[in-house]
């Protein structure tokens, strides 16, 4: 069959068609109960699936080779390359120790090539690729209701309302990320069609996305509706002539939109004060860092150890507002992709992460589909979230590069491309088996860990020990795991076996209760300088919490430095907890108890 009439070749097409829409069928894909863990059920699907999508786009690309014996690459295709280069470079260089997510980093970057061949290939996939994001909009949407009406039970314990997610937020932005592809059909009916979807899915989202309450999100779609409106429909012209005409109520129109801009914004942070102050906070922080590391960052993965440094540091330094103290916390991600990208891969890899979305949403804008509003909203999203930190926005965000219209700069003929060709796909297909077997034992060791997940909650580390000994292998690079697994070696009494896992995961952790347990480790093995060190670090990264600063107090009293003590715990105590509850007043009672105790030997000197 000629290559020409491929695309016509209903079999094949089909073929394609569900492959690349079980792509997006990973959202759903949630296995309720795996705690710890940063979406291993999602990850182990895209691995499942590579297999069959490598073989598509290998089949593809030989048949194509029999009459075009050409390569043709574009500048995005040169970018992405030359970035996952960078990135594994960095990877070694820094020692990370995330081997899971570079795993996944590496299938998402044959995903993009593999999806490059197939719509080269197959251009009306594009149109079942946005089908299927609009059935799994209304599928989401549905989905929230329900559980907003409590007739399905959701992700967290917390929420009521999270889709197929683990937290709200990201399932809010994930709706507003494909609310502009139904709105552009409703826009362009005659051109696209499908007008059925298009309202059942404005109609869902509309009814959910407000009740997750995700400022992000509405944020997010605001700004790419505002972009569709202008670009799609005659406004913009309608405007400046009406600017022509009445430019004095010009004026006073913009002035209101300034004022109801100002207030909305007053507004929405009334909603939750705390968490927006948080992302101040994370962000200022974040600066620093990449102030710190300019060029290569502190490595990727290493987010996190890096991040609870850098705020003991804030802290430390000097008298911070008390504001910035409540916001104070342990993030796992910057709240902000860039922000992220530029904290792990320093300013060469956010030079090329903000080049592969220029030119992204520069090749979207020749397409008449209406992805270039969905890249819109989540580029708007990804500024106050982390949408790429998760799969489904990640597999989303691949297939946007993929479809992205982009100029070759390389169109040259190639020998001997079947050889070529079968090399690379033996290596590919062989990459996908392992980490297809290493996703199986993965999620195989993330199932055991959470069945002895009450032991260790109960207090049983030393009984359970040698469970956290068999899965090691797999999830030392998670660190709730790893500080679970060194607490077990230090009850156990393996002190010197427990510092030196803590020490070679310390980029991972991000918590005071890391530093609690290096602490209390030193201690055991009578290092109280060490010891000290890292209750202090623990008192400083979480100014609002008190727990940490009662633990530095009783140290000081247990050593014979009562004054220094008790002065902590007359500090602690004059500081209002940011969460009060009994263990906050348990703790409260324990410091005046240490106060009275103080008082008591102080008054038996005297007499």
């Amino acid at each position: 069959m000629p290559c020409r009439n491929l695309e016509s070749n209903p079999v094949i097409r089909t073929v394609a068609g569900i492959v690349c829409g079980a792509l997006f069928v990973s959202v759903l894909w949630t296995a309720r109960g795996l705690v710890g863990t940063t979406g291993i059920d999602k990850r182990l699907f895209l691995f499942g699936l590579m297999p069959a999508v490598t073989v598509l786009a290998a089949s593809l690309a030989f048949h194509r080779f029999k009459t075009h014996r050409i390569i043709k690459i574009g500048i995005l295709d040169m970018l992405i390359a030359s970035g996952a280069v960078y990135l594994i470079i960095n990877y070694y260089c820094f020692d990370s120790i995330v081997p899971a997510k570079l795993v996944t980093v590496l299938s998402l970057l044959i995903l993009y090539y593999d999806l490059r061949i197939i719509l080269s290939v197959f251009p009306t996939l594009k149109r079942i690729a946005v089908n299927c994001l609009l059935v799994l909009a209304v599928i989401e949407a549905i989905l929230g209701l329900v559980q907003l009406f409590g007739w399905y039970g959701s992700y967290h314990p917390l929420f009521k309302i999270t889709g197929t997610f683990l937290n709200p937020g990201p399932y809010a932005g994930y709706l507003a990320v494909l609310a502009p592809l139904a709105s552009y059909r409703l826009l362009k009916p005659a051109q696209y069609g499908g007008r059925a979807i298009a309202w059942a899915a404005v109609c869902a989202v509309t009814a959910i996305l407000f009740a997750t309450e995700s400022r992000t999100a509405w944020i997010a779609l605001g700004v790419a509706l505002a972009v569709q409106v202008c670009r799609e429909t005659d406004l913009s012209a309608k405007l400046r002539l009406v600017w022509k005409r009445h430019k004095m109520y010009c004026w006073g129109g913009i002035f209101l939109l300034i004022c109801a801009i100002i207030a909305g914004s007053f507004a929405m942070y009334r909603m939750k004060p705390a968490s927006a102050d948080g992302r101040l906070l994370m962000w200022k922080i974040s600066c620093r860092i990449i102030t710190d590391n300019p060029w290569c960052g502190v490595g990727f993965g290493n987010f996190k150890g890096a991040f609870a440094e850098q705020q003991v540091a804030n802290f430390s330094s000097d008298h911070r507002p008390l504001k910035e103290q409540y916001a104070a916390g342990s993030p796992d991600f910057a709240f902000n992709e860039p922000l992220q990208v530029g904290v792990e891969l320093g300013l060469v890899g956010l030079g090329i992460f903000m080049a592969i979305i220029c030119l992204t949403l520069k090749g979207l804008t020749e397409e008449k589909n209406g992805l270039l509003y969905t890249a819109i909203a989540l580029l708007i999203f990804s500024l106050a979230s982390y949408p790429f930190n998760l799969l489904p926005f990640s597999i989303l965000g691949v297939f946007l590069s993929a479809v992205a219209r982009q100029k070759n700069v390389v169109v040259s003929p190639v020998r001997w491309p079947y050889r070529i060709g079968g090399i690379a796909f033996v290596i590919i297909f062989m990459f996908h088996a392992l980490v297809l077997r290493y996703g199986g034992r993965y999620y195989q060791a993330v199932r055991q860990w959470n069945l002895i997940q009450p032991a260790y909650l109960n207090g049983g580390q030393k009984s359970i020990l040698p469970e956290y000994e068999k899965n090691k292998t797999f999830l030392l690079d998670e660190s709730r795991f790893a500080a679970e697994y060194a607490d077990c070696l230090y009850q156990a009494g393996y002190t010197k076996a427990a510092e030196k896992l803590m020490r070679s995961r310390m980029a991972l952790f991000n918590a005071p209760e890391s530093y609690i347990l290096m602490a209390r480790i030193y201690e055991a093995e009578s290092d109280t300088a060490q010891a000290e060190a890292y209750f202090t670090k623990a008192m400083l990264h979480s100014p609002g919490r008190i727990y940490a600063s009662y633990l530095l107090a009783d140290f000081y009293c247990r050593y014979g430095r009562l004054s220094q003590g008790v002065n902590l715990a007359r500090k602690t105590l004059d500081k209002r907890p940011k969460i009060i509850s009994s263990r906050t007043k348990e703790i409260q009672r324990l410091l005046r108890h240490m106060i009275d105790n103080h008082m008591n030997v102080e008054r038996q000197n005297e007499s």
